[in-house]
């Protein structure tokens, strides 16, 4: 239980607050101390903010340092002063000794932020930068104090340097005088101590609360008897002190009821709330007091809190990056990251499609929307429609394999395939919507009728012969989104994007000759096609017999085929392949439930039959050409595994896992150099 307080005996009374309240009278602002109705609703107390940031200096370091200079002889004011500080402190000194004409000297730590050396040089003070910390700036300020015997300002350990500050207590009081706790920063504790001095023998029964952050919580420490340990960047400079003042702690001691310690993060998010909110600039220590309430808001719950804002002496550079690192936490800003292939014409694609969407929304009309389905649902084997047109979409997401391929070269591939194509498949869908959206609205998409009402299907001869007169439809062009922009009036942003397409085809092209030598290769080795075809290249390390044939069969398939209709090719073993997958899934899911699975597919009974289905849709609304096509090679390559591939695959033979297939060469031995 603490025994009441004789303020009569205290190094600092009322009455020293007082009279140095008198003394600054005229040349201190008396600054506002008003409600804040949104920061109340936000902590649950009713807040209520001193706007010390608003003096001269940005700080209330004026009153103390003003009290201590206006105390000197004329004959200590011709001697001239010297300080240490991190900097408020310093400007403080600088500027009223200026005014008064008393030299002055300023040490300040070689860590002090560059605004802060700055304007206590504007204010006319010598400043030398010296140690790493408060302590050791003070050590070399006392040194040159006595080599040339001037006059020490101390920051806080000095009873007219207490009082000075006291009077920012006083005037809280006389503008609030029915407030419940007062909330101040502690460094060295010189502000906290004159506030509790006046604020305490004013009104007994008020709690006062100090705020320290957690990389320098000294005072807190030192009340605790615990021993004091502190280091380490912070933001809130101007509170970082190792060395309490002994005059301050004996004030504190008897009068202070807590000394509370908040993150660095509860400190910047204080700074940016005062920004936001109160549209006032507070520097790190200047916001503790706020970030106290954020922390610890169940201290505070319901009662009349005032803070003062005591400094707003900040760094622009460390502010922006408060503001941001706020915006972050808040997720009112975010990163998004696109990875492209190294592969010719990845970027010109991605460019391309957003300065297509960026400049055709703009320009959507709802007229173009009617009818919404102007082919309908689709039919069987129709190739049109809605269903028709998603399972010719697949195509877009031949991206599949760039992905599965830089999937495998992560630490857990097994995991990360299944997570990459999943979220490829997530931004391609909102990419294509939007483009969909874009030039549909902007420029119109009515399908091509024939002489007999019915929907002309893309690639067809009688579709070529019906575009020749209607060369203006979106359906007809080469190069749609190109086309689209030259509707609306984007003429060289249109060749710039047909460009981008030309440049972007051959990553297509490669793509599919990846994708194929993959799966070739992997055949070969598993002994299904020839041996030959896995052999790799002594030199590059790479499949180059199945690359070489692969690449000339798409050369040919490319050059003979429209991309339509290699497109729909294409989704036909994709989508087929889906449904095998699926199938697998559930099956290995009921034979082996147990097995270790780096992704585990979630709700499989629900996910894998709806896949299924849902291939199943889409591969039967494509082309009747196309389905046609997909069943003739495939008797082709069921033929071929049954001449050949059954009775020299590995399964054939009844050889497991890594036993059979060709044995590849160990990649050459990665360089570690110096710095690995």
């Amino acid at each position: 239980m603490r025994q009441p307080v004789n303020f009569a005996m205290l190094s600092v009374t009322l009455a020293d607050v007082r009279a140095a309240a008198a003394r600054l009278a005229g040349a201190i602002e008396h600054t506002p101390f008003v409600h804040s109705r949104t920061l109340s609703r936000l902590t649950g107390a009713e807040v209520f903010l001193k706007f010390e940031n608003l003096q001269f200096t940005a700080s209330f370091k004026e009153r103390g340092a003003l009290n201590k200079l206006l105390s000197l002889t004329p004959e200590e004011r011709k001697r001239g002063v010297i300080a240490m500080s991190a900097g408020n402190h310093a400007q403080a000194v600088a500027y009223h000794a200026s005014r008064l004409g008393i030299p002055a000297l300023i040490v300040m730590p070689k860590g002090s932020p560059n605004t802060k050396i700055r304007n206590t040089q504007v204010h006319g003070a010598k400043v030398v930068l010296e140690g790493e910390n408060l302590f050791e700036a003070g050590k070399h300020a006392r040194a040159l104090a006595a080599r040339d015997n001037l006059v020490f300002v101390h920051p806080y350990e000095d009873p007219l340097i207490i009082a000075g500050q006291g009077t920012v207590g006083l005037e809280m009081l006389e503008a609030v005088p029915d407030l419940d706790v007062l909330v101040v920063p502690v460094g060295g504790g010189g502000l906290i101590s004159g506030i509790a001095v006046a604020a305490k023998t004013l009104k007994p029964t008020l709690r006062v609360f100090g705020v320290e952050t957690r990389n320098y919580p000294s005072m807190h420490q030192r009340l605790n008897n615990l021993p004091v340990e502190c280091g380490g960047d912070t933001i809130a400079e101007g509170i970082a002190v190792k060395d309490v003042g002994n005059t301050a702690f004996a004030i504190i001691r008897q009068l202070v009821d807590e000394v509370l310690v908040v993150k660095e993060e509860t400190i910047e998010r204080a700074v940016a709330a005062l920004i936001e909110i109160e549209k006032t600039v507070a520097e790190g220590a200047g916001a503790a007091g706020l970030a106290a309430l954020l922390e610890h808001p169940q201290r505070f719950a319901g009662r009349r809190v005032g803070i003062p804002i005591s400094g707003g002496n900040i760094d622009s550079r460390v502010l922006a990056s408060v503001l941001m690192r706020g915006l972050v936490r808040d997720a009112r800003l975010v990163r998004l990251r696109v990875t492209t292939p190294d592969i010719s014409g990845s970027l010109a694609k991605v460019a391309a499609l957003i300065a297509f969407i960026a400049i055709s929304l703009p320009a959507v009309q709802s007229e173009n929307f009617e009818p919404f389905f102007p082919t309908g649902w689709g039919s069987p084997m129709g190739g049109i429609g809605v269903l028709g047109a998603a399972a010719s979409i697949f195509f877009a997401y031949v991206g599949f394999d760039a992905v599965s391929t830089a999937s495998e070269e992560t630490k857990n591939p097994n995991r990360n395939i299944p997570i990459g194509l999943i979220g490829s498949l997530l931004i391609c869908t909102i990419f294509y919507l939007l483009v969909g959206y874009g030039a549909v609205g902007a420029a119109g998409s009515a399908p091509m009728v024939g002489a007999n009402g019915a929907i002309l299907q893309p690639g067809t001869p009688e579709m070529a012969a019906a575009c020749l007169s209607h060369t203006d439809a979106l359906v007809c062009s080469k190069e749609p989104l190109a086309h689209v922009m030259r509707m609306i009036g984007f003429g060289k942003v249109g060749n710039m994007i047909g460009l981008a397409a030309a440049l972007a085809l051959p990553s297509v092209v490669l793509m599919m000759i990846y994708g194929q030598t993959r799966i070739f290769f992997t055949m070969s080795r598993d002994g299904l096609l020839p041996e030959v075809l896995s052999k790799v290249h002594p030199k590059y390390h790479t499949p180059h017999v199945i690359t070489i044939i692969t690449g000339v069969f798409v050369a040919l398939f490319g050059a003979m085929f429209p991309v339509g209709i290699l497109a729909d090719i294409s989704n036909s073993g994709t989508l087929f392949a889906f449904i095998m997958v699926a199938i697998g899934v559930m099956i290995l899911r009921k034979q082996q439930p147990n097995r270790h699975r780096p992704f585990r597919t979630p709700f499989v009974w629900v996910v894998c039959p709806l896949a299924v289905a849902g291939c199943l849709l889409l591969f039967f609304n494509l082309s009747l050409y196309t389905i046609s096509l997909f069943f003739g090679w495939a008797i082709i390559g069921l033929i071929v595994y049954r001449l050949y591939g059954y009775g020299h695959s590995d399964l054939g033979r009844g050889i497991r896992e890594a036993e059979g297939g060709p044995v590849l060469p160990p990649e050459p031995p990665f360089h570690e150099g110096p710095q690995a």
